[in-house]
């Protein structure tokens, strides 16, 4: 298929976007606002189809577990957990670092990447620092665990519901397929983190406590809430409502719960990430308009078709997920692959395994690879960290590309080849 002119454009409003997101030459939101505004402005994508693209439901869902995560911070929550688990781990920061992660891993599998990344970074952040780690490196490193445990099932990684829908796999073939292996990766990561020297910033001796008192007595009911939040994604297609629209209605009861001042509560939500997120929605959108990102699933598909064509989706989708968001190129490769396995019935279910496995890990190898990624960076520049594009793949680039072997070596050897 070949690319037209206006997809052409569209791929260029791209590119001169990533160069400044990369470069840092102005805030992102401004650089993603601008993106959006050439390719409306430029006739690529009608004002109307740009906001339908924003995908509300995805910035609902932020927006709302911003507010929960604000609101769990402001009651000290998350210094509490911090030095519960100092404490428990004795001393050792690779003890309390690898119950972290696994903790992790387990709440990503039912819970979405986004929503796990927002409650469990504000206390990583605090735990290197209670260790005099730098924490950065130990926070993007959480985020490859997030990824990788969300990739276990069907609700653990929003790829994996549209997949799950597109190829009818329920949440025990998701558990079956995808599973072990989500368990191979995660734990790879775990001793890969350990493994590494973390640079330290300051002797933790010398630190001032950061432990200063107890969380305050509504944590209780917040948890209690929260965990009520999480059934309701887990039980979502019962209940039918959207997920962004139950997080959002749990948070509006949290600030009934504490109480507090809502005015001063949304003033510390990082608005800049859902402007940032909601432009770049509209600048995918274009390509996706104009056949650019069809047409490159399709390139990769028709190169190796046979035995060998699941290994090529695999990698595809982790080459583009790191270049893009891993849901559109996900959104664009599913009708290709549909089509694909209506034809050869040995596809199935390998192709579709292949896809999730190649979005799941492909997206941890940037920034901007995954939702949970850019979360991150905004969790660490609230808290006085700088987290760069180039200092994200200088982390996790090495790493994905090892997972991604793993990943192709899995799929080559687990019967997924017919």
């Amino acid at each position: 298929m070949a690319i037209s002119a206006g997809g052409w454009l569209s791929v260029g409003v791209f590119l001169g976007l990533y160069v400044v997101l990369v470069t840092e030459w102005v805030h992102r939101a401004v650089a993603a606002l601008m993106g959006a505004v050439a390719v409306v402005g430029l006739g690529l994508l009608s004002p109307g189809a740009a906001a339908r693209a924003l995908n509300l439901n995805t910035l609902v869902l932020l927006l709302a577990m911003m507010l929960m995560v604000v609101i769990l911070e402001q009651e000290g929550l998350f210094v509490w957990l911090a030095e519960r688990a100092e404490r428990w781990g004795a001393g050792s920061p690779r003890r309390v670092l690898f119950f972290f992660m696994l903790m992790t891993a387990a709440a990503s599998a039912f819970l979405p990447n986004v929503t796990v990344v927002l409650m469990v970074g504000p206390a990583l952040i605090s735990l290197a620092e209670g260790f005099g780690l730098h924490p950065p490196p130990i926070l993007i490193l959480s985020v490859v665990v997030s990824n990788l445990g969300g990739m276990a099932t069907l609700i653990g990684d929003p790829p994996n519901l549209l997949i799950g829908t597109a190829s009818s796999m329920t949440f025990l073939d998701f558990l079956r397929y995808l599973g072990p292996l989500a368990v191979v990766l995660t734990m790879l990561t775990v001793f890969w983190l350990l493994g590494k020297r973390s640079p330290r910033v300051h002797n933790a001796s010398d630190r001032e406590p950061i432990f200063l008192h107890q969380p305050s007595h509504h944590v209780r009911m917040l948890l209690i809430l929260f965990g009520v939040m999480a059934a309701s994604f887990v039980l979502q297609p019962q209940i039918g409502l959207p997920i962004g629209l139950l997080a959002l209605l749990g948070a509006l009861l949290a600030v009934m719960v504490v109480g507090s001042d809502f005015d001063q509560l949304v003033a510390r939500v990082d608005w800049s990430t859902l402007i940032f997120f909601g432009g770049l929605f509209v600048v995918v959108a274009a390509m996706v308009q104009q056949g650019v990102v069809a047409s490159l699933a399709t390139f990769i598909l028709d190169r190796h078709l046979g035995l060998g064509l699941p290994v090529v989706v695999l990698l595809g989708a982790a080459v583009l997920s790191a270049i893009l968001d891993s849901l559109p190129i996900v959104a664009a490769m599913i009708p290709l692959v549909d089509r694909l396995t209506a034809g050869h019935a040995g596809y199935f279910p390998g192709i579709w395994v292949a896809l999730a496995v190649g979005a799941a890990v492909g997206g941890n190898a940037t920034l901007y690879g995954a939702a949970a990624n850019v979360v991150a960076g905004s969790l660490a520049k609230a808290r006085g960290y700088r987290l760069s594009f180039r200092d994200w793949i200088r982390v996790a680039g090495p790493l994905t590309a090892g997972l991604v072997v793993v990943s192709v070596a899995w799929i080559w050897v687990g019967g997924f080849l017919k």
